[in-house]
């Protein structure tokens, strides 16, 4: 079973459900770390979806977690080569 969800823009770090910006800022920078890094790595990945999870890996930045600039820069990476692509 992949961890990359079959329709890419449901919501990485829930079972299936649908993305909502609720349910992404009830969990922890390990869990967003995850999502971002394997969202972040699918060629066909909703930079919607990405920027989501950007913004809350931004908020757990501000707390003062130490891992979340270097995959803050990653990520704004990956968005902004999926926005090339449209």
């Amino acid at each position: 079973m992949s961890s990359i969800p079959e329709r890419v823009g449901v919501d990485p770090l829930s079972e299936g459900q649908r993305s909502s910006g609720a349910q992404i800022l009830q969990v922890g920078p390990a869990t967003v770390i995850g999502a971002a890094l394997r969202l972040g790595r699918h060629p066909d990945a909703d930079p919607i979806v990405l920027r989501r999870i950007h913004s809350r890996l931004r908020t757990h930045a501000m707390s003062g977690n130490a891992a979340t600039p270097a995959v803050i820069a990653w990520l704004e990476r990956q968005i902004d080569r999926r926005e090339d692509r449209r």
